[in-house]
């Protein structure tokens, strides 16, 4: 099906995003296709096309920037079925698909040219409530850095362990290869129906990551009367208190990421080398 419209987004207005949003302009407007832009990057352009996120009507998104715009992105896409690639300004880029040569994938989205993967997201809830939808990682820890903090973890409302560490990381497969394997989780191919639950630094050697299936249902609770921190994708936290319960499951709703390349170990190797 022709592409006729795009979506381009930015969470920072530096000279490199700026450049990129006008040659995308550029090279799509040629190809007779509509560009959309998030308000305050099209103000900056002199356009008056603003994409309007709560019912964007274009045939995918571009988010220029770091991983940090691509997650967030993502998250106001939710539910929508709209793919997203990502173009590589910022300093953090596994997830962004175009680090250069620019118009040479640009030809390709005009093509045809790439895949879209479905990626697993988490829901998470705190207290009974939801709270939002990651693609990444669900972390809590301890609101102080330098105090540690006790945990419990239940699966299957079963409890499993009680752990004292820095936090506690829930992560995707596509989470895998960020924070999580900072911490010294697996790296999981993004077509595994799992998630993984990884310790940040915990006081005792027999502590593990475990990789549980896609249907497991994960609580974590505080049992320390030290403040502590729920962090969803980097962005989004709150304050959990001792008692409070954090409760994941797997999302029904999908992430749709654009590829180029369909090894994703070829993925890993090039990004992580």
């Amino acid at each position: 099906m022709k592409l006729g419209s795009v979506g381009v987004v930015s969470k920072y207005l530096t000279p490199e995003i700026l450049e990129a949003a006008k040659q995308i302009n550029d090279f799509f407007s040629k190809n007779k296709i509509e560009v959309y832009y998030e308000k305050h990057l099209g103000r900056r352009l002199n356009s008056k096309k603003f994409l309007n996120l709560t019912n964007p009507q274009v045939g995918l998104v571009i988010s220029i920037g770091g991983d940090g715009t691509l997650l967030k992105t993502v998250a106001m896409l939710n539910g929508k079925g709209i793919p997203v690639v990502g173009v590589r300004r910022g300093k953090m880029g596994f997830l962004a698909e175009i680090e250069s040569d620019l118009y040479y994938y640009l030809r390709r989205i005009v093509n045809g040219d790439y895949e879209i993967e479905d990626r697993t997201k988490l829901d998470v809830r705190l207290k009974g409530k939801k709270v939002g939808e990651v693609l990444n990682d669900a972390v809590l820890t301890t609101a102080q850095p330098g105090q540690i903090q006790r945990f419990e973890i239940e699966i299957h409302g079963d409890k499993i362990d009680e752990i004292s560490a820095d936090g506690i990381i829930v992560s995707t497969p596509t989470g895998s290869t960020a924070y999580a394997m900072s911490a010294g989780g697996p790296i999981m191919d993004p077509h595994v129906s799992s998630y993984e639950i990884v310790p940040i630094c915990p006081f005792r050697l027999g502590i593990r990551s475990i990789i549980v299936p896609g249907n497991t249902k994960t609580a974590l609770s505080v049992l320390s009367s030290k403040k502590a921190m729920l962090v969803l994708d980097g962005a989004l936290s709150f304050s959990v208190s001792k008692g409070d319960k954090v409760e994941i499951t797997t999302s029904k709703s999908k992430a749709h990421l654009i590829k180029f390349e369909k090894n994703f170990y070829k993925r890993v190797k090039s990004k992580l080398a």
